[in-house]
């Protein structure tokens, strides 16, 4: 079932009324966390920017808090975070809105926003006296002071380290009075105490990185590590070049060092561990790419990954992984509130329950056979989630019927698997309790029409009426006597004609959500400037209650069992794409 109800990219925003035990009147976010871009060390936690906001996690109880617009954020798809002397978080959000936040984490409170319509937000990096942070605006690159006087921050000055257009500026940091930014043309170095850095002049590039993309600047204290074209480089009081072993390759994400200086470094399959002449001398795979790797204070590291949070002990030189409980994806265009109460949400990437336990999810794969189990009140705690198999595509509507979820999916070709069971389909059931009772329907036996002869098809609105039966609305079937498509209780397939005795000129050509009202009547929308139709089901030849466009007892005769009227702006719509 490939469709979507809705078309947003967003914080999911509902009522908690509608599915926990809230107050009547309050609310509550709910975002993906899984994906953490940064993370910094707190006294006994982690605080990390992830593509739903704060993610605090306690290492004493391994449990995570979560913070979104809530909890005062503006902005919760977070790329970049960092603290100042005074203890304030600053944040920068991802791109289409680089803002910068200004959050004190001891009470949950926002202290100051700035948003100058940039675009991204990729480094901040904090002084004794200032603020620097790294952003674009449209396809120009950047870089913006902040200082503290009394208790107001405020904006200084812009910077643009080059007088040629950047591609990026990757990273920042500060080594005494020397503000470093790193960009696809090189490292470029100036003091930011003795000269004004909005002219590029001011600025110098460090000559053995002057043509090198750098993906990364980490100041460790007393030594700066630098990625440049998947080389590293360290510079304490001089630069030398420390391992080339991922030279020219786009791997290598983040490098540090442990307590006992050894080198480790993040790639994009997992932790490395190099040996003083840079050599890789151990590795360990990581279930999701880690971005960054962190040195904590008790000698572990601290992996920010796609997937949550992992950290490698010491001692036991193995990895354990932390993932919090939360939906699968930020980004969902179908929703529905089921008859217990329980808010589904479905988009591309999968399907979010919220259940009395927590987040529970269904992620769909074209490759794994479905893994359904059950799960105890203990796993919610984490993240919680089963696979089928089905070719996942942007879901347009959710519809329930009984036990079964329906969900219809807006742009999908068929295909089967490797025992000839159907998993690319228009027409998805699920039962929710048991995902591994899944069924795709495509165009078998004309069911669903196709748009073309692979078999291309686009499902939109779906709508369940008094009598269970499931109506489809076939955005892409090119038999226009099969754009509205209804399927009973009892797994009968019926069709709303439009040709024949009876019909209107203007045909119902790109139908998008459909609904029955009372006295046999549903109402279609459409776009394109096809206009509204309403569909009056008024045929009843046998006189047994059911009309006999969706009576399998009903004679057939040439004219439509169906009346159609179509309403456009010359009715007083105000438009005719519905």
């Amino acid at each position: 079932m490939s469709g979507r109800l809705l078309a947003i990219s967003f914080l999911l925003v509902v009522p908690t009324v509608l599915i926990s035990q809230s107050r009547v009147g309050d609310w509550n976010s709910h975002t993906s966390f899984l994906d953490v871009r940064q993370a910094i060390e707190l006294d006994r936690g982690i605080a990390c920017a992830t593509s739903g906001g704060v993610l605090v996690f306690d290492r004493d109880t391994e449990t995570f808090e979560m913070l979104t617009n809530i909890d005062g954020l503006v902005e919760t798809d977070l790329s970049t975070i960092a603290m100042d002397k005074d203890g304030y978080l600053w944040l920068g959000s991802s791109s289409p809105a680089g803002i910068v936040q200004i959050y004190d984490l001891e009470n949950r409170r926002s202290v100051d926003v700035f948003d100058f319509d940039l675009t991204q937000i990729t480094g901040v990096v904090t002084s004794d006296s200032a603020v620097f942070v790294a952003y674009s605006k449209n396809l120009d690159w950047g870089i913006l002071e902040f200082t503290r006087r009394e208790e107001e921050f405020t904006y200084r000055q812009i910077y643009n380290p080059s007088p040629e257009r950047l591609q990026y500026i990757s990273s920042l940091t500060i080594r005494g009075d020397s503000l470093f930014a790193a960009s696809d043309i090189g490292l470029f170095v100036g003091d930011y105490r003795r000269y004004i850095l909005n002219y590029p002049q001011n600025w110098q590039k460090v000559p053995e990185l002057s043509v090198s993309p750098i993906s990364r600047i980490k100041d460790l204290g007393q030594e700066l590590l630098i990625i440049a074209d998947g080389e590293v480089w360290s510079f304490v009081d001089s630069l030398r070049l420390f391992s080339t072993t991922y030279a020219g390759k786009d791997v290598l994400n983040d490098v540090t060092r442990g307590a006992d200086g050894t080198m480790y470094g993040a790639t994009t399959s997992g932790l490395v561990r190099f040996s003083e002449l840079g050599v890789v001398t151990q590795n360990w795979t990581t279930q999701a790419t880690p971005y960054r790797v962190l040195s904590l204070q008790d000698g572990n590291l601290l992996l920010a990954t796609a997937h949550g949070l992992a950290i490698w002990h010491l001692e036991t030189e193995a990895i354990k992984r932390y993932v919090p409980n939360t939906p699968v994806s930020n980004v969902y265009t179908a929703l529905t509130v089921l008859e217990d109460g329980r808010l589904v949400a479905a988009g591309r990437e999968g399907i979010s329950v919220k259940t009395e336990n927590g987040w529970y999810n269904i992620v769909p794969s074209e490759d794994i056979w479905g893994i359904a189990r059950d799960h105890d009140v203990s796993e919610f705690s984490g993240f919680v989630v089963d696979t089928v198999q089905f070719r996942s595509s942007r879901v347009w509507s959710l519809a329930e019927v009984g036990e079964q979820l329906f969900l219809s999916l807006q742009g999908v070709l068929p295909d089967t698997n490797e025992f000839g069971d159907p998993i690319g389909g228009g027409l998805i059931s699920l039962n929710i309790s048991r995902p591994g009772e899944l069924v795709v329907y495509d165009t078998t036996d004309g069911y669903l029409d196709p748009y073309n002869s692979s078999g291309y098809m686009n499902i939109r609105g779906l709508y369940v009426d008094g009598d269970e039966n499931l109506w489809i609305s076939n955005f892409a079937a090119g038999n226009l006597d099969k754009k509205i498509t209804v399927l009973s209780r009892n797994g009968e397939w019926f069709f709303i004609p439009q040709s024949g005795l009876g019909s209107i000129p203007q045909k119902l050509e790109n139908p998008t959500d459909v609904i029955v009202v009372e006295d046999n009547i549903a109402i279609v929308g459409s776009s394109k400037d096809d206009g509204l139709f309403v569909v009056k089901m008024n045929r009843d030849s046998d006189g047994d209650g059911v009309p006999d466009v969706l009576d399998p007892d009903a004679d057939r005769t040439d004219s439509l069992p169906v009346t159609w009227q179509n309403f456009s702006v010359n009715h007083g719509l105000e438009n005719n794409t519905v």
